[in-house]
């Protein structure tokens, strides 16, 4: 049986981090079928056909993945045009 969840995550940016945490989740987590972005602001919804009681593991996924995407990004968190975080 296939579930979603809206997981919704302060400066997660669709434009800039969506690619790199739907690739992540779905490399790290084989129930997980699809992450969708949504015009909500930092949030995605996570198609899965396990429980979901890995929310946990999603989680600390996503921010060890913004955490590593802002130190890569020239800009860091801030500053960057276009950027459609929720502040």
């Amino acid at each position: 049986m296939q579930h979603l969840c809206k997981i919704t995550v302060p400066h997660l940016s669709i434009s800039r981090d969506y690619v790199i945490v739907r690739e992540r989740l779905m490399a790290q987590f084989p129930n997980v079928e699809d992450v969708l972005a949504t015009t909500s602001p930092g949030a995605i919804v996570v198609l899965t056909s396990g429980p979901s009681d890995e929310l946990d593991a999603w989680l600390a996924l996503i921010d060890e993945t913004l955490a590593s995407n802002r130190r890569a990004s020239p800009w860091g968190r801030r500053g960057v045009a276009g950027d459609d975080t929720a502040a």
